[in-house]
């Protein structure tokens, strides 16, 4: 019989890769803690909550695992703002967090095929738009100073070179 040090309790990682142990400080320590801390999904209290922790890290972050490595860890961060700012009232975070990922990927597969489905389906390949060049560029002759620019440039100078000379 094996013996742990308080809060070092583990649990199985529950995917389909070969089993992992997850301890408390493994699940205080993953960026998706942090994450979830920095959405204010998780307060501070809660990385203490060993029974809430360990949930998190078995059931939810190999599920943000695949997510991030789907998508991008960016788009995980835009998903938990927007999840804290149409939540109130979570009475199970690791459930609703299960169901807002869940809920949100269906509805990207749903975009992304949307996407492929609304593309022309006779595009001319290699037809790239081409900007239009400013100005300054195309025609450099364009913002050069006129004569009277010159002069009255000139003029500025001899004054601040007079003004400067009676300061001294």
């Amino acid at each position: 019989m094996s013996h742990f040090l308080k809060g070092e309790k583990t649990i199985e990682n529950s995917s389909s890769k070969p089993k992992k142990v997850v301890t408390l400080a493994d699940a205080q320590q993953s960026p998706y803690s942090q994450l979830l801390i920095g959405a204010f999904l998780l307060q501070i209290s809660d990385v203490q909550d060993e029974k809430l922790m360990l949930s998190l890290a078995a059931k939810i972050y190999p599920k943000y695992d695949e997510f991030v490595e789907k998508y991008s860890l960016d788009i995980l961060k835009k998903h938990l703002e927007y999840v804290k700012a149409h939540s109130t009232n979570i009475k199970d975070l690791v459930t609703y967090l299960d169901n807002a990922l869940e809920n949100y990927q269906k509805r990207l597969v749903g975009q992304e095929k949307d996407n492929k489905e609304s593309k022309p389906k006779n595009r001319k390949k290699g037809v790239i738009q081409k900007e239009k060049i400013p100005d300054y560029i195309s025609n450099p002759g364009k913002n050069k100073l006129t004569q009277k620019g010159i002069e009255d440039s000139k003029a500025a100078d001899e004054l601040l070179a007079k003004i400067n000379g009676d300061l001294k």
